[in-house]
């Protein structure tokens, strides 16, 4: 049996696709004449059967089915095959007939991003493989932006373009219109609607009413966040059942979680480039020391326990394009006037100033007593420091919302001054200075983030943790921790939604 046989017998085996085409009249074959899949194909005696075949030209089923159905017919099973055949190259298994019945969250976890292409294309992999399952004309998946409200980032169709795609072609919805995807995104609770009368009242009924015979909405959530909604239009199984349901709300959280650590693989990247480009500036104190110390001596290290503390203004870029450059100049001067006074308060040493970044430590140059509990109280005082003081000035300037997220973490860590003849940085490097930023990216808003180890060593010194994050991954420390979550004041998230 040649290998293309071989693959067919593999896909006719495992690809059980007579639930998807329920309800309607069809008789699909086999290459070898024997029936594949059939519903009431007596009514089909005077309807033409047609040859389906790879993008090669090689024979895969024989078809029969009403005109008005051929070319979804045709291209699903077309589309499931080529999908069967990519995976079968790949993984050397097949995933069509039990992708549900493995750990998705596994399946779905990107491995490496650091740019948004990527993120894209990892999101569409994964989604051509949840439309084998659920085959729809068109999935579209909305990302939540500030700016824009919800934005298509990526727009999936079953069929051949046709005029009906590029109709009222809309990339940005304002969470202000009545759309099917902003009343799921505002309630984060999906939304099946099996016929058309269900998209009465919508402000986009009579698009939805010439296009489309039901339309499902889920919500992206990543842990108590929502982060977007994806779309499926005209299912091919036009009644889901509970289980189909609860797969696809699975998998679209399980998607919302791949955009959440893209995004946040995406957001590391891009600051350790700006590492290397920005201004970096030595606390006043450590200056004398490094000059006693001397030239020779610059770049001798040694391993220590350190507090590192990052702190980073939420959404900075975004408020920074809309600011002349002089008034943001100003504004950032008072951010790091009023929030560094609280740092050498609590006996903090300020590493860098990194665009809007503050990178703080604890126990370099010399031990502070408490430094770990010292460390968290600084970062919820700068808290309270940016809503009393700091965000009056931003908002004079026009800025309604301005705040900073904060990741503390504690561990050894290589200290000494690194640089070259004209420039030195004393400073500190380990893992635990990264986890500390990783946190940071993490951090939503008015929060403090530090792990569970760290909190064991501090409880019942700081104030209690208002949440738990669970089951973040962290470089340094593996794919599942335990993240504590506290909060100096109670102030808007006014990046996650409005």
């Amino acid at each position: 049996m040649e290998l293309i046989e071989e693959l067919f017998e593999r896909f006719y085996e495992f690809c059980n696709i007579q639930s998807i085409f329920e309800g309607i009249p069809h008789l699909i074959k086999k290459n070898n004449k024997s029936t594949f899949s059939t519903f009431k194909s007596n009514l089909l005696v005077d309807v033409e059967e047609h040859k389906i075949e790879t993008a090669e030209g090689k024979l895969l089923f024989f078809l029969k089915v009403e005109k008005e159905w051929y070319l979804f017919f045709r291209h699903f099973l077309i589309f499931s095959f080529e999908r069967f055949k990519k995976n079968e190259i790949w993984e050397g298994q097949h995933r069509l007939k039990d992708i549900y019945t493995k750990d998705m969250e596994t399946f779905l976890k990107p491995q490496s991003i650091s740019k948004e292409s990527e993120l894209i294309s990892f999101l569409k992999e994964s989604i051509n493989h949840l439309l084998c399952i659920f085959p729809s004309e068109e999935c579209s998946l909305f990302a939540f932006s500030s700016e824009k409200g919800l934005k298509e980032i990526l727009n999936l169709k079953l069929a051949e373009p046709s005029e009906k795609n590029n109709l009222n072609e809309k990339k940005n919805i304002s969470l202000t219109e009545k759309r099917i995807e902003t009343t799921v995104f505002l309630s984060e609770s999906p939304l099946y609607i099996k016929t058309k009368s269900g998209f009465n009242d919508f402000d986009d009924e009579s698009y939805l009413k010439e296009h489309w015979n039901n339309y499902a909405c889920f919500p992206l959530l990543s842990g108590d966040h929502i982060l977007g909604v994806i779309s499926f239009k005209n299912l091919s199984k036009k009644n889901l059942n509970l289980l189909d349901f609860e797969k696809l709300e699975y998998a679209s959280r399980a998607i919302g979680n791949i955009l959440e650590q893209g995004s946040f693989q995406i957001h590391l990247e891009e600051s350790s480039k700006d590492n290397q480009f920005l201004s970096n500036y030595i606390s006043k104190f450590l200056l004398s020391e490094i000059e006693e110390e001397g030239h020779q001596n610059r770049f001798k290290a040694l391993k220590k326990e350190v507090v590192s503390l990052f702190a980073d203004i939420r959404s900075f870029t975004s408020i920074s394009e809309r600011l002349d450059p002089k008034v943001l100049i100003k504004l950032l001067n008072i951010y790091f006037e009023e929030v560094t006074s609280v740092i050498e308060e609590h006996y903090g040493t300020v590493d860098k100033l990194v665009g809007d970044m503050i990178m703080v430590k604890w126990n370099i140059p010399h031990d502070v007593p408490d430094a770990m509990i010292h460390a968290v109280k600084a970062g919820l005082a700068m808290q309270r420091k940016m809503i009393t003081k700091v965000v009056p000035h931003w908002k004079e300037a026009g800025v309604p919302m301005v705040g900073i997220g904060i990741g503390v973490d504690c561990g050894p860590a290589y200290v000494g001054n690194v640089g070259s003849s004209s420039f030195i940085n004393y400073t500190a490097y380990g893992d635990s200075v990264q986890i500390a930023a990783q946190l940071e990216a993490l951090a939503r808003p008015g929060q403090v983030l530090i792990t569970d180890q760290y909190f064991k060593k501090v409880s019942g010194k700081v104030p209690k943790p208002y949440k738990q994050l669970r089951g973040v991954p962290l470089k340094g420390l593996g794919p599942k921790n335990v993240i504590h979550v506290l909060k100096g004041l109670d102030y808007p998230d006014y990046t996650s939604k409005k």
